[in-house]
């Protein structure tokens, strides 16, 4: 899409409310038409370069997903979810050196500590055995 381009995108069930719809006004099984313009484009940020609490903030802004799923009873989305959470919480960040004891690009890469939900790997790990 261009910038300010008005697109529409009729979405499956699957990806909109499921078989639950969402009462009164969707039933479920539903697709849905949207209509969407396209307002701003954003460079991604590099992940590396995250602070630890914005990457604590994605990460439970996805688990929430993963739970919404999860109470949905859509598994494999939610399994989905919990997987992008963790991927998240655990990878590496990108941290500055104190003055005077910079390597030649002036940053090292360090692990971020292991932020898990024993539930969430447990949902993955028991959805995984199920497929």
């Amino acid at each position: 899409m261009e910038l300010k381009e008005i697109s529409l995108l009729l979405a499956d069930s699957h990806y909109t409310y499921g078989l639950l719809g969402r009462d009164p006004d969707i039933p479920a099984c539903s697709p849905l038409l949207y209509q969407l313009q396209l307002l701003d484009i954003r460079e991604k940020p590099d992940p590396l370069d995250l602070l630890i609490s914005d990457r604590i903030r994605i990460g439970n802004q996805k688990r929430e997903r993963g739970n919404f799923f999860f109470q949905r009873e859509e598994f494999v989305m939610a399994a989905q979810s919990y997987c992008m959470a963790l991927h998240v919480l655990t990878t590496q960040t990108r941290v500055r050196r104190k003055p005077g004891t910079r390597d030649a690009r002036g940053s090292y890469v360090t692990p971020l500590p292991a932020v898990l939900c024993l539930f969430c790997l447990f949902c993955v790990v028991i959805l995984w055995n199920t497929q």
